[in-house]
């Protein structure tokens, strides 16, 4: 094994640590590759040298013990792990592509950043603005307010600090911010980052709030995903569309706006040159909503030449977007939402798909039963020669009426609602490409209650019907020895099929 070629080695140590970047845990069981030899320590330094982690983790205190530290509420405790040291230790900082701040809890947010200097071995010497976050700390731990010169010394310090780490770290390519806190002197300190780093980025990522002065317009920029849940109306940055590759946004629809992209272009045309994948995710979604907004003359021209795949998760889309979105050469499209909507984007140009996915909530959505099935029909009626066609339907109230529904290009359908078992039996042959079915049916279907159904559907139905179905799976039905071999015997209906799953 260590006299395999070198660009062998390269390969078993890349997909040995590529998961284990932003796991500090991984990345130091990953560290054994340096003991096997010359050749496959060289290799796996410039890989596994080439992330730097700070992961923070809070622990509760159980009760009736104490734990000597100052990052302590009395009730939990913040901890900070980080391999930055170890790669400076091996003259190894201007290794380090990647720098990940890891910090999934919101307790002790106040003593957030003052830890992540602890960590990091920041002190006075090296950086004298630390009393200042120090001091703060101390402040917002006994539940005193900051003067006006203490907030301004903590920006300053928090700032400082940053550019410190900038110093030690200074070719990060990839910036990635995974924590919801919200604390002001740690968004300082990230968003001193971002700004001190941004003209090399090629990804970034990050949960929290980005000034809305941040440019993120480095020509390198091809990853970005922001998730930013805050309650105020805009909290955006400038960003550069022409290098992006992959956005994932998942944040407010009053925070967004296209105008988000307009660099350098005073024109109503946004070009989306290189950008191939796309997610929008809005947070404040109404599940039930079936609005669909009108035409908007404030939202610029979106013009998206490469882009491929574009997942849009409850999104409230004006008929311009959807237009500008359904230009582009889609081949994955996956939609959650309203009905209208899904009509809406199905009535668009959709013949190069290869992938429709359909996800619909009707929680709290009151429409006749017939002009619901209506549109379906009429929607999928669209969907002639995609490859795959999706369809998850949730609902609550009342019993869905399969009887006329006619979904011929439908593959996979995904129901969790309240059903008749033997009316959607009855529906297969009206989907003659469906190949896999789940279903959850909210009533109750009790074992003898479903033979009932596979006794009645033989005895009334002559078989076998025009189907491709090969895979069914019950959901909240218990597979007895009797129910499974009932369906083992139904290929007498259902011709293709292959398996079924209870669970």
């Amino acid at each position: 094994m260590a006299d395999l070629p070198t660009v062998i080695i390269e390969r078993i140590i890349y997909f040995a640590t590529v998961y284990a970047n932003k796991s500090l845990g991984d990345w130091k069981n990953a560290l054994r590759l340096l003991w096997i030899n010359r050749e496959w320590r060289h290799a796996a330094k410039r890989i596994l040298y080439s992330c730097a982690i700070v992961d923070l983790n809070c622990k509760f205190i159980e009760e009736g013990k104490t734990v000597d530290t100052y990052f302590t509420d009395n009730k939990a405790v913040l901890m900070a792990n980080t391999n930055v040291l170890l790669i400076e230790q091996n003259d190894s900082g201007a290794m380090a592509k990647q720098f990940v701040i890891k910090y999934r809890e919101d307790g002790l947010r106040k003593l957030l950043l003052l830890c992540i200097i602890t960590a990091l071995a920041i002190n006075e010497s090296d950086c004298p603005a630390v009393s200042a976050i120090k001091e703060g700390s101390d402040a917002a731990k006994n539940g005193q307010a900051l003067t006006d010169d203490q907030r301004s010394s903590c920006l300053k310090a928090a700032t400082d600090v940053a550019q410190l780490l900038v110093n030690r770290l200074p070719n990060i390519t990839d910036l990635d911010i995974c924590t919801h806190c919200k604390e002001v002197y740690f968004c300082q300190f990230v968003n001193t980052l971002i700004s001190s780093y941004n003209g090399k980025l090629t990804g970034f990522h990050t949960n929290l709030p980005v000034n809305r002065t941040t440019m993120l317009v480095s020509e390198t920029l091809k990853n970005v995903t922001i998730r930013s849940h805050v309650d105020t109306i805009i909290h955006m940055p400038t960003i550069n569309p022409q290098p992006l590759e992959y956005l994932m946004l998942n944040v407010r629809r009053t925070q967004f706006r296209w105008d988000m992209f307009r660099y350098n272009n005073n024109s109503n045309v946004i070009r989306f040159d290189n950008l191939r994948s796309l997610k929008l995710f809005f947070v404040e979604a109404n599940f039930g909503s079936t609005q669909v907004l009108g035409p908007n003359d404030h939202i610029p021209q979106l013009v998206f030449p490469k882009l491929t795949t574009l997942i849009l998760y409850y999104l409230p889309l004006t008929t311009n977007e959807v237009q500008y979105l359904m230009k582009a050469p889609l081949r994955i499209l996956n939609y959650s939402g309203c009905l209208d909507t899904a009509h809406m984007i199905c009535n668009q140009s959709i013949g190069n798909l290869a992938d429709l996915t359909i996800n619909i909530n009707l929680y709290n959505v009151h429409i006749p039963p017939n002009n619901m099935i209506a549109k379906m029909n009429k929607m999928f009626s669209k969907t002639a020669g995609i490859a795959k066609v999706t369809l998850t339907l949730t609902w609550q109230s009342n019993i869905m009426d399969f009887t006329d529904v006619y979904w011929p290009h439908l593959t996979h359908l995904y129901l969790n609602g309240p059903f008749d078992l033997y009316a959607l039996f009855l529906a297969i042959p009206r989907m003659p490409n469906l190949v896999d079915l789940l279903a959850r049916s909210t009533l109750s279907y009790t074992s003898d209650r479903v033979l009932l159904v596979l006794h009645t559907l033989k005895r009334d139905n002559a078989g076998p019907v025009s189907s491709k179905l090969k895979h069914i799976k019950f959901l909240k039905v218990k597979g007895t020895k009797q129910l499974v071999k009932a369906f083992d015997e139904l290929t007498w209906y259902l011709p293709e099929l292959e398996s079924v799953d209870f669970s």
